[in-house]
């Protein structure tokens, strides 16, 4: 059995096109891939059941009878690239470290994202300080962000201000790379509908590749 890779989703896989399926799932399997589903499409503000479903359907594999990564997974079934899915996954892993602290918790994902530059064993006690700070008035992801940065600020004097920076630059990569890579599936999907010669897609191909390269190297910074 083999699935067809669209173009605005390329993988290379073989030098037909095609995509290997292996591995069938078993009907337990099949069973926790339907219910990780139903989190997802009923769960598209609920960050955290989504990061946690997609986590199990990664760390499993419970896309394998149908796609060959996690990435094209993410890419053909909902429409987000890997950038998208790991921030939900890491957001998850990070409000599971708050879940034993008593005060409340960030409502949305964009909260969370500042506590990922904090290292894990201070993480429940950064957000503890920065809702103690702010009390019962309401808060944005910018005010997590803002104190956050000074925390990295006050912790190791100039030395942190420019490994923030770095944080900050990293984070701003990442957000032009997934506006760009949403920019290329549009236009992948443009050239599959309009039928364009086989140059332009080739070029649309390679230019896909190019972002997902830089998105990558981002990741490893």
């Amino acid at each position: 059995m083999s699935k067809k890779a669209s173009l605005s989703s390329y993988i290379p896989s073989s030098l037909d096109g095609t995509t290997e399926v292996i591995e069938p799932l078993r009907s337990a399997e099949q069973n926790k891939l339907v219910d990780c589903e139903q989190t997802i499409r009923r769960g598209i503000k609920a960050f955290f059941e989504v990061g946690k479903a997609l986590a199990i359907i990664k760390t499993e594999r419970l896309y394998r009878c149908e796609y060959q990564t996690f990435d094209q997974y993410c890419e053909e079934k909902w429409d987000f690239s890997r950038i998208r899915a790991y921030q939900l996954i890491n957001a998850t892993a990070c409000m599971e470290m708050l879940t034993n602290v008593n005060i409340p918790l960030p409502q949305n994902e964009a909260q969370v994202r500042p506590l990922l530059n904090i290292p894990e064993n201070e993480i429940a006690e950064t957000w503890r300080m920065f809702v103690e700070e702010k009390g019962e008035r309401p808060f944005t992801a910018r005010d997590v962000r803002d104190f956050v940065d000074r925390k990295l600020g006050k912790a190791v004097g100039p030395v942190a201000s420019r490994s923030s920076g770095k944080v900050s630059q990293r984070n701003e990569s990442l957000s032009m790379t997934f506006e760009l890579s949403t920019l290329v599936k549009e236009i992948a999907r443009k050239t599959d509908r309009y039928g364009s010669d086989d140059e332009l897609r080739t070029l649309v191909v390679k230019l896909k590749d190019c972002v997902d390269r830089i998105q990558d190297r981002c990741l490893r910074q």
